[in-house]
């Protein structure tokens, strides 16, 4: 596993949780 990969996971899981935040 790649640095860039675990940043765009990293990434990813917070832009998860601002969608969920606003359907919540």
């Amino acid at each position: 596993m790649t640095r860039m990969f675990l940043v765009n996971k990293i990434i990813i899981n917070l832009n998860n949780l601002n969608v969920l935040k606003h359907v919540l």
